[in-house]
């Protein structure tokens, strides 16, 4: 899930471990080029190479050509660039990018990041920033934590904390407990009223209802707003 990703923290922690200088390797003006990538880890690149391991395991179990699976991603891949950024740049020279994204002449959530970026860029070349050891001490506990958890549950079937679970509660767990909770309570039902068979047999079920949020918010709505039409102005959906 794109949004469940902790944004920046690839570059965070870069700077946490080694310091703003320590990444400039002694020249801030490097630093510049590190914050222009800044984008690279918004969450959408992990989430393209998640897709294409998806794909080719798709691929093997299918028994497709996985050389032809490989070509069709890349092909899909440069027309998506091509025509993002036609979109894009015929959008922002016909009505103005301070004015799209429901910016009010100071650019809407896009160029905020944008400008962000250069703001801290910005900050740190007037008052550059140490490794932060507290951080780097968290940072390692987290990581611990997590490898903790798979180890455990590799070996004690009844352990119930997942390492997966523990990174998407401690980035947005606000947002997760209440579909985590009826998703768990359903699942219990089904396991304890209907046994495995039934749980089996649901399966597909839940699967169609994953693949129909992603074929409706990824296709339809991305349709409607590429021709305009009005409701995708009132009510934001997003896909992730």
């Amino acid at each position: 899930m794109i949004y469940l990703f902790p944004f920046w923290q690839q570059q965070v922690m870069l700077t946490n471990f080694l310091g703003t200088e320590g990444v400039a390797a002694g020249d801030l003006r490097s630093f510049t080029v590190f914050n222009s990538l800044g984008g690279l880890s918004r969450g959408y690149y992990p989430q393209v190479c998640a897709y294409g391991a998806e794909g080719m395991s798709l691929a093997a179990q299918a028994r497709f050509s996985q050389r032809r699976v490989t070509w069709a991603i890349l092909g899909g891949l440069a027309f998506g660039l091509v025509l993002g950024g036609y979109l894009y740049l015929t959008a922002y020279y016909k009505i103005g990018g301070l004015l799209l994204d429901g910016g009010s002449g100071g650019g809407g959530y896009r160029v905020y990041l944008a400008t962000q970026q250069y703001e801290q860029l910005a900050r740190v070349l007037h008052d550059p920033e140490p490794a932060f050891a507290d951080r780097i001490a968290q940072t390692l506990l987290g990581a611990g934590l997590a490898v903790a958890f798979a180890l455990l549950r590799q070996q004690l079937l009844w352990f119930p904390l997942h390492p997966m679970g523990f990174a998407m509660a401690s980035s947005y767990g606000y947002h997760l407990w209440g579909p985590f909770l009826i998703v768990w309570v359903l699942k219990s039902l089904i396991l304890r009223l209907g046994g495995h068979t039934t749980y089996r047999r649901l399966v597909p079920f839940f699967l169609g209802i994953a693949l129909g949020r992603y074929l409706f918010a990824g296709i339809v709505w991305g349709l409607l707003g590429l021709f305009g039409h009005p409701v995708t102005r009132s009510y934001v959906l997003h896909f992730g």
